[in-house]
């Protein structure tokens, strides 16, 4: 999947989401506050705005934080004033934490990484998925965050970064579209992950946990073999029927036909199938994998089932 979304604050004041929309926007994600260098914290005059309008619109709304901290302390000081601005709202992308700047050229990797790990735990207990904002440079080689959390990666070029869940692909210079949305100049970005279903049914981000009712399912197995291999540690009839409602109702409820539909297309499509594995976990917590897999899905949930389990790595 690949949606078209923008990041937008103060700086693009008046901007009508409406016109936004029907030029292909689906997703915003707003500036809720910052921190300057004196330790000045404040929120961004036209959030509460942008935010209204967007829900209204039907938009899918994302929130971060610019954050200029410089220790663990003052990261969490950060994350509470956060939490404070974006309070009450509902959101179906992550909230993230904004990491450039003096920030990064003021630490050491070591420092950095605890501060980020610092202000991102601290929203994730709170109850949010939760993603960092950094170049790809700082990310290789300014700290050493956990995969854990959710990727967005500013590369202003006509490529998608190896890893982005969210890439930021143009703003003032745009080499894939022009750089303007209804008018003014912004921040425009790819997400290729399906946050929303995972956040609502989790439970996440200001939204209740919802109740994923139960299917009748006929013809279950407790082996799923394909290709001399057994998917059922990847694989289970009566969850892929639950998570994916589309392809339950064209396969009448009939494992056979789920499990057919999901070496035929659902892994390709990189769908969710087990409780126990998420492959777009596997593949984010693994760089070796993802280096070595690309975007061939398949080869991740293959992964899993010869040497993962045995290697004992998570994918969840």
């Amino acid at each position: 999947m690949k949606t078209f979304g923008i990041d937008i604050s103060h700086h693009q004041r008046g901007m009508n989401l409406s016109i936004a929309k029907n030029q292909g926007v689906e997703f915003v994600i707003i500036r809720a506050g910052y921190k300057n260098r004196s330790g000045y914290k404040g929120k961004d005059e036209c959030f509460e705005k942008f935010y209204s309008e967007a829900k209204k619109l039907g938009l899918k709304v994302g929130a971060y934080f610019y954050g200029d901290d410089l220790n663990v302390d003052s990261a969490v000081d950060s994350a509470k004033f956060f939490l404070d601005c974006i309070k009450g709202k509902q959101f179906e992308m992550p909230i993230y934490y904004d990491v450039e700047g003096h920030m990064v050229a003021n630490t050491n990797a070591t420092q950095l990484t605890n501060i980020v790990e610092a202000f991102c735990k601290h929203c994730e207990h709170s109850g949010y998925l939760v993603g960092t904002y950094c170049g790809m440079s700082t990310r290789q080689n300014e700290m050493h965050i956990s995969n854990h959390w959710c990727v967005w990666i500013p590369a202003w070029r006509a490529t998608k970064p190896n890893g982005a869940d969210v890439w930021q692909f143009g703003g003032e210079t745009n080499k894939i579209r022009s750089n303007r949305i209804a008018g003014m100049i912004c921040d425009q970005n790819y997400c290729f992950v399906d946050y929303e279903t995972n956040i609502k049914n989790r439970g996440l981000n200001g939204f209740a946990k919802q109740e994923i009712p139960t299917q009748s399912i006929k013809n279950t197995s407790k082996d799923y073999i394909y290709s001399g291999l057994n998917y059922a540690p990847v694989f289970d009839a009566e969850y892929y029927a639950r998570m994916n409602p589309d392809v339950s109702k064209a396969c009448a409820g009939d494992a056979k036909k789920l499990f057919k539909h999901f070496v035929t297309f659902g892994m390709n499509e990189a769908r969710i199938a087990h409780p126990n594995f998420n492959v777009k976990v596997y593949r984010k917590n693994y760089d070796d994998l993802d280096n070595a897999f690309g975007n061939d899905w398949t080869l991740y949930y293959r992964h899993y089932i010869q040497f993962g389990i045995t290697e004992k790595r998570k994918a969840i």
